[in-house]
């Protein structure tokens, strides 16, 4: 299936969806997976031109550095690649940040970049691969409205994460809303960070996987099922309990399966 892929990604979302979830699921080629991005995500259809704007955009200063680097120790601190001040995976993360800060000055610097930035480089793709895909997930695939001064599309994804929650579970919504908690309060960073600020990265990974492949419906489909597995303990918990558990807890029924959570979303 990869070499079909890598022949012809378009072909294979229209005509083998099913198996390339399957696949997925599975587990992409770590060796193939940087590769698989940049060609679903189109960011090599650019003749050079974005890696060159990138590498104009780092001999730049950004407003933002400052505070760019007072946030990358909070991102992922106990990672390996990234703990070390100034090392290279805090290096490769500021420069791609800063970059994009420059490059779209609009959006300018929010610190739920850094983790979707954070995944890009743990693909061992180089800094500027990583910015084009990155340019590629705020552009078509519409993440940059999670962003913008007036996050539009993040309102709209929050509010349609609502209305579903309410269709779907209607005695978990009920629930939340007898306890005041409201989506706001949890979803808001799931969807910011593409769920990367507490899931496990094993799975992070391959929710992004099938982002890149269909794109952001995914990350509402995430959500839910996060909701699905978790019903029980959601619904015996009060207030406070109950959005600790949505911030933090949520994401460990998973910590072992990635399949079993791909199983249910899908199949």
């Amino acid at each position: 299936l990869w070499r079909r892929v890598i022949a012809d990604p378009d072909k294979v979302v229209r005509t083998e969806l099913r198996l390339l979830r399957q696949n997925i699921g599975r587990g992409v080629p770590s060796s193939m997976r940087g590769n698989l991005w940049q060609l679903f995500s189109k960011s090599q259809n650019n003749n050079g031109d974005l890696e060159n704007e990138y590498r104009e955009l780092l001999n730049r200063t950004s407003p933002h550095e400052k505070m760019i680097k007072r946030d990358l120790a909070r991102t992922f601190p106990t990672h390996a690649f990234f703990k070390d001040r100034d090392g290279e995976g805090q290096q490769m993360l500021f420069n791609v940040i800063k970059a994009y800060s420059l490059f779209d000055q609009q959006v300018g610097y929010c610190q739920g970049l850094a983790f979707i930035i954070l995944i890009l480089n743990l693909l061992q793709m180089s800094d500027d691969a990583a910015f084009c895909v990155l340019v590629k997930l705020m552009g078509q695939y519409g993440l940059r409205g999670h962003f913008t001064p007036q996050m539009e599309s993040l309102h709209e994804h929050m509010y349609q994460f609502d209305n579903l929650l309410q269709q779907k579970y209607p005695e978990v919504h009920r629930h939340m809303e007898l306890q005041g908690v409201n989506p706001s309060m949890y979803a808001s960073q799931w969807l910011l960070t593409l769920f990367a600020y507490r899931c496990p990265l094993t799975l992070v990974i391959t929710v992004m996987d099938l982002v890149i492949a269909e794109g952001t419906q995914v990350v509402l489909q995430f959500a839910l099922a996060l909701i699905d597995r978790n019903q029980g303990t959601i619904l015996s918990l009060s207030f406070e309990p109950l959005v600790e558990f949505l911030v933090n807890g949520i994401f460990n029924v998973y910590g072992v399966s990635k399949i079993t959570f791909l199983c249910f979303l899908f199949f």
